[in-house]
């Protein structure tokens, strides 16, 4: 219906037809990084799209490496310390990814500057995570990781109902523990993928998402 949808993109340039991409809001502008392209190869690009003049623009990160390649990862935009944070995904292997990127915002394209953010503790190689959501909550300044199909040490991957949060500050990965019932009329969340997530006052509202267990709805 042309009363609410209108192709919007005014610029030569913009991003080839991808999915598996993760996508953020920023003030006056959105942005999408990674994917898997037509071809199936993976893309490292971050695409800026300006809301008011209605054009693309490929932002030139500054890093000390190449950004990585994923797909099936998330961005969150952190207003505070205007940056956006990559979590998760897999790379062109297939593998899952424990890995968090870090992206300061510039003032202009070319000031945008790609890392690799380190943590000081907890377990990493435990969050080896793809098609999950990370939401940012402000009261504690972490990141909140909630399921996604997870990888444990044996390389098996499964459903997750897990929540992980991530302190900016101290850079130490925690989990949070909540009871689980098998009760069918029980508002706790199933495991699930593919899912989408927003933190409202104080609740993480979770909707949709791939959730599937044999013999059972």
């Amino acid at each position: 219906n042309d009363d609410y949808f209108s192709r919007q993109n005014k610029s030569k340039l913009s991003p080839e037809p991808r999915y598996g991409h993760a996508g953020a809001l920023l003030e006056d502008s959105f942005v999408i990084y990674g994917g898997q392209l037509a071809n199936r190869s993976l893309s490292n690009e971050l695409w800026l799209f300006n809301i008011s003049k209605s054009e693309w623009s490929l932002i030139s990160l500054k890093s000390t490496s190449i950004p990585t390649k994923l797909t099936r990862h998330t961005i969150t935009f952190v207003t505070e310390e205007s940056s956006l944070y990559i979590f998760g995904g897999s790379f062109e292997s297939g593998e899952f990814s424990s890995k968090l990127y870090k992206i300061n915002i510039g003032k202009e394209d070319e000031d945008w500057v790609f890392s690799e953010i380190l943590p000081r503790g907890g377990k990493t190689m435990n969050i080896r995570i793809v098609a999950h959501t990370t939401n940012y909550l402000k009261e504690s300044n972490s990141l909140l990781v909630y399921g996604g199909i997870i990888v444990n040490l044996a390389r098996l991957s499964k459903l997750s109902d897990r929540i992980f949060l991530f302190n900016l500050e101290s850079l130490h990965w925690t989990e949070v523990s909540y009871p689980k019932t098998e009760l069918r009329e029980a508002s706790i969340p199933k495991e699930r993928a593919f899912h989408t997530s927003i933190v409202a006052g104080k609740y993480l509202i979770v909707f949709g998402g791939y959730h599937h267990r044999h013999n059972k709805v």
